[in-house]
């Protein structure tokens, strides 16, 4: 592979299909929306769930269609942070100028929240307080843990309030870190580790031409890994592996970012991949800017500039801190003003049902998918829409739990290629 390519910008106008973003209207009823902030935004059992300053927690169910409000009162402190683990929802919250938090969880799909502080590390300005969640996710019957505390790296037993430190972790200085397939890929030193159970032991990648690893954000969807970074100028650069970390090559990206709010480097803020398609989310270009998600659908080769009704950036404050896709759109968190999404599979070609089969169906309590290509994800939905299910590159798909009933099958195929097909389960 070779080991530095040169960026080809590809400026498409806002013509393209993939650049039609939509407000999802979070802030409508606000009288000052531009200064809103999004603390926490996450999809979780079929529902869309975001935090923000002046409307508290609100939800929808039509995936950005409306909006309700769940009643206030219920946190000390502000959520910032939401994750999952074991069909629960856990948020994290900053308190006292963001000297602590709390970590809550509802197991009744956001109506009522129980704390769950027992065993927490301290905060990192002042231990007397619990330390806030940065991020965190569900490994086997253990959840991993980054803390904003001196000790940042833990895991915990699901049913325990025992904290454990992860050693490596903390003394190799982990960056980033992302969760894909029951393994956790990591930025730890200069190179990138996985680690393939709970409280293991890491193992470094290959790491071949891999240099200035240092970087908070990492992504990895299939064989690809995303991995966007500074070079020793100090420019932002994306390194990337297409065969699990054991090459990688250098795409330069200073040229697409350009300088930001304040004069200062325009950076990275997030990143989302499946396979080789990529969504990035620039730092703010300034104010009176309108905001931009980059979009490419060859590993980061060549991008297309995505603006159109995306917000103007008044403040130079806006920028996508977070990608989820859900119910057939991607959604874009802004750090302020709104959710935005498109519909994800517009413009991306479809595999015709003869060349991927399902089967048996009627399912007989699991079905599996044959298929030239891999099968990177599938989703299960009901007829109104909502996600019911999400497998990544399983075998066989389990819908034992699923009443009698029609349902609609997403199938993601490796490269980005969906397709739907209708599952009877008698």
């Amino acid at each position: 592979m070779k080991k530095f390519i040169l960026l080809t910008l590809c400026l498409i106008l806002s013509l393209s299909s993939y650049a039609q973003w939509d407000s999802c209207g979070v802030t409508n009823n606000n009288s000052n929306p531009q200064i809103e902030a999004m603390d926490a935004f996450i999809h979780f059992n079929g529902r869309l769930f975001v935090h923000n300053f002046m409307n508290g927690m609100q939800y929808s169910d039509d995936y950005g269609q409306s909006w309700d409000t769940i009643a206030q009162g219920r946190f000390s402190g502000v959520p910032v942070n939401f994750f999952t683990v074991d069909q629960k929802l856990y948020t994290s919250t900053l308190v006292s100028g963001a000297v602590g938090g709390v970590q809550y969880y509802s197991s009744d799909n956001g109506s009522t929240w129980t704390e769950d502080t027992a065993g927490m590390p301290g905060a990192v300005i002042n231990p007397s307080f619990k330390a806030n969640v940065i991020k965190a996710a569900q490994m086997g019957d253990y959840i991993f843990y980054q803390f904003r505390s001196p000790t940042q790296f833990y895991w915990r037993h699901k049913d325990s309030t025992t904290y454990h430190p992860d050693n490596f972790a903390n003394t190799n200085f982990m960056h980033g870190w992302h969760f894909e397939q029951d393994t956790i890929w990591a930025s730890i030193g200069q190179q990138v580790y996985y680690l393939s159970q709970a409280r293991g032991n890491y193992v470094a990648c290959p790491n071949n031409n891999l240099n200035n690893a240092f970087s908070g954000i990492i992504y990895k969807s299939g064989a690809y890994i995303y991995l966007p970074t500074r070079d020793a100028n100090l420019d932002w650069i994306l390194c990337r592996s297409n065969d699990n970390g054991a090459n990688w090559d250098t795409v330069y990206l200073q040229n697409l970012l350009g300088t930001g709010s304040f004069g200062a480097t325009r950076g990275v803020n997030s990143i989302y991949a499946q396979g080789n398609q990529v969504w990035m989310g620039p730092g703010s270009k300034g104010s009176g800017t309108t905001c931009e998600i980059f979009y490419s659908n060859d590993a980061g080769s060549t991008w297309t500039i995505e603006s159109q009704n995306l917000p103007e950036d008044p403040f130079g404050t806006y920028a996508v801190v977070k990608f989820v896709n859900a119910g057939g759109y991607m959604f874009a968190q802004m750090a302020f003003r709104d959710i935005y999404r498109k519909a994800f599979n517009i413009g991306l070609p479809k595999r015709t049902a003869s060349n991927v089969k399902l089967y048996p169906n009627p399912s007989q309590g699991v079905f599996r998918i044959e298929s030239s290509l891999p099968v990177a994800k599938v989703l299960i939905y009901d007829l109104r829409g909502n996600t019911l299910k999400e497998y990544h590159r399983m075998n066989s798909y389990s819908v034992r739990d699923l009443r009698s009933g029609v349902y609609q099958v997403k199938i993601q195929l490796e490269g980005g290629k969906i397709l739907h097909q209708n599952l009877l389960v008698p």
